[in-house]
């Protein structure tokens, strides 16, 4: 899963880290930076497997 949010957009990274997305990197569209996080299927399935 990605999601590509403007770093300006606090409430937005907020749900994406509750929801086990991490920061790998900084991306632009249309000249305007964003913060694009992510989770892999692995991260995923072992968050998954301590609930």
């Amino acid at each position: 899963m990605i999601a590509d949010i403007d770093p300006e957009n606090i409430a937005s990274i907020r749900v994406a880290e509750k929801l086990g997305l991490s920061q790998p990197r900084q991306t632009t569209y249309l000249e305007r930076p964003f913060a694009s996080y992510s989770l892999t299927k692995a991260a995923f399935e072992a968050a998954s497997a301590r609930q």
